[in-house]
């Protein structure tokens, strides 16, 4: 047997355990020898495959992970105060979901030209953050029309924000 098929036969040795396997991990990747001797014997649980060690590992092939949203009523005046806080706010990320691309430029969007239901946005966990951080008031704030307003809706997203916690907390136990 020559020199070449060995190799070729260990290589697929190697290939059709690491297919065998439930889950096939990389743990480093090493450049292949430069040398010509016979492969280091790896054991059962690590093997090297197209220059790297791999590492099998018997667990579970899938775990899920669920990410709620919220159905929210805001009107477009609610969404245009929100979008008028978050362009004078300190945070760059809270002036950006405000600007074109952002989602509360989209939520704008949706409530002026949605139709029917255009009051009600699905807000995951981080957008009904962004959008609290972006009600709360900022020290030497000058005083804005539409004061009422603000804490009334922080109440309300802030409620909405132990929801999705409870929610998401069911959903991922175990």
């Amino acid at each position: 047997m020559s020199r070449k098929s060995i190799l070729r036969e260990t290589y697929e040795a190697m290939k059709q355990f690491a297919e065998e396997s439930k889950v096939v991990t990389v743990v480093a990747q090493q450049p292949r020898p430069a040398y010509r001797g016979p492969e280091p014997r790896l054991g059962p649980d690590v093997v090297f495959i197209d220059g790297a060690y791999l590492l099998r590992e018997e667990q579970p092939v899938t775990k899920f992970q669920y990410e709620i949203s919220a159905e929210i009523r805001l009107t477009l005046a609610e969404v245009e105060f929100l979008q008028g806080l978050a362009a004078q706010h300190y945070d760059h990320h809270c002036k950006s979901v405000g600007l074109q691309g952002g989602f509360l430029y989209g939520m704008r969007n949706h409530a002026e030209f949605g139709g029917e239901n255009c009051d009600l946005h699905f807000l995951k966990f981080r957008d009904i953050d962004t959008l609290c951080k972006i009600l709360e008031p900022t020290p030497g704030e000058s005083p804005r029309s539409g004061k009422t307003l603000r804490p009334e809706l922080f109440n309300r997203l802030h409620r909405v924000l132990g929801a999705i916690n409870e929610e998401s907390r069911r959903l991922n136990e175990s």
